[in-house]
């Protein structure tokens, strides 16, 4: 008879894994989860990926992990541009992300790390304090940590906090897209230079505002009778850093511009007018109304979520960037047909009918919770 066949190879040996707390492991987060994209340790703190450095394509959760014993900043590149981003997508829209560069800085190794734009915003402070900062200007719960909060998931799973995260979150995340598109043409069409003048802008303000509240805090405490206080508060409220209000996003806009020219990046005669920064603070302004509106409508955190995500898919999506980028223009005021077309884009009914349209093709898809632990084995 034949020889009986040889045995089967045995298994190749499982993968290495780093010992705990060697990697750094969590999440890239736009307005939806960060699929496909590239993130990588930034070491030495250069702003690129070095061929030393550790990286990761995100999966649809936008999950990553990192080896490294030491941490480090963690940068995300979310250009289709960049090598090993070229399928990066926003997980709830589909579409590409509309901010290119998402950072967090000094990470260490361990679990729940989450990247966004408010992390992004924080390394650009760069302060011991920036994250109080941020909160504080933005609404978000002093106790909620946003370099570790998942604002999906902690809005779903009924986290204290979280339903004013995911606002802070989408309203920054969808303001840095659009003022970057405002200044993208006018910049040669660097639109990473653009988006770094528009993410200082949005820093230094946020710097600004939270000394105000500080100061107007202190105010407080001295005044001695209830109603002196009561009245103080009023009159400092005004004041507040709202990115829902045209005023506000118009500052951050003319900063944006300023920075721009300044650098060089930006031509002066070729600087964004007045009247297109005011179009575009409109028109912003009418997307973070529907979305405030549509989220406190919402019975559910699903719809939350999906709210949220179907503003940033009409805020990020092709048309409005176009028509913002197209205003911004590169020759100094825009025409007066791109400003017809913002002014349209930015009426209340038009607004409302984008944004329940997106609602039909947002997809919201979270990660399942893990399984509770098994019960104690018997006495």
């Amino acid at each position: 008879p034949p020889p009986p066949p040889p045995p089967a190879p045995p298994p190749p040996p499982p993968k290495a894994q780093a010992p705990p707390g060697a990697a750094i492991i969590g999440r890239a987060v736009s307005t939806g989860y960060l699929s496909g994209c590239l993130v990588y340790l930034d070491a030495n703190s250069n702003g690129k990926l070095d061929a030393d450095e550790q990286m990761y394509t995100t999966d649809k959760f936008g999950g990553f992990s990192l080896e490294s014993a030491a941490g480090g900043d963690v940068r995300v590149d979310a250009s289709r541009s960049v090598a090993g981003s070229e399928a990066c997508a926003d997980s709830f829209t589909g579409i590409a992300p509309g901010v290119m560069s998402f950072a967090s800085a000094g990470v260490k190794p361990g679990t729940g790390h989450v990247v966004t734009a408010l992390t992004t915003v924080a390394k650009v402070i760069d302060r011991e304090d920036s994250q109080s900062r941020v909160k504080e200007v933005l609404g978000i719960p002093s106790a909620v940590d946003f370099t570790s909060t998942d604002p999906f998931a902690a809005l779903a799973a009924g986290g204290d906090g979280a339903k004013e995260l995911l606002v802070a979150t989408t309203l920054v995340t969808n303001l840095v897209s659009t003022l970057t598109s405002l200044l993208e043409k006018a910049a040669g069409g660097d639109a990473a230079a653009a988006e770094s003048h528009v993410t200082r802008a949005l820093a230094a303000q946020i710097v600004d505002a939270s000394g105000i509240a500080a100061g107007a805090r202190r105010m407080r405490t001295l005044l001695g009778r209830p109603e002196e206080r009561s009245h103080h508060r009023r009159l400092t409220s005004s004041s507040a850093f709202d990115l829902s209000s045209e005023e506000t996003v118009k500052s951050l806009a003319d900063a944006s511009v300023q920075n721009a020219v300044a650098a060089g990046t930006v031509a002066s005669a070729n600087a964004p007018s007045s009247a297109t920064t005011a179009a575009v603070a409109k028109l912003s302004s009418a997307s973070a109304t529907v979305l405030k509106t549509d989220i406190e409508a919402a019975s559910t955190p699903e719809a939350i979520i999906a709210s949220a995500a179907a503003v940033s898919a009409v805020m990020q999506g092709s048309e409005v960037k176009t028509a913002v980028a197209n205003a911004g223009g590169g020759g100094g005021g825009g025409s007066s047909s791109a400003l017809a077309t913002l002014d349209q884009l930015a009426d209340p009914s038009t607004m409302k009918a984008n944004v329940a349209s997106a609602k039909e093709t947002v997809s919201v898809d979270l990660p399942k919770a893990p399984p509770p632990p098994p019960p104690p084995p018997p006495p």
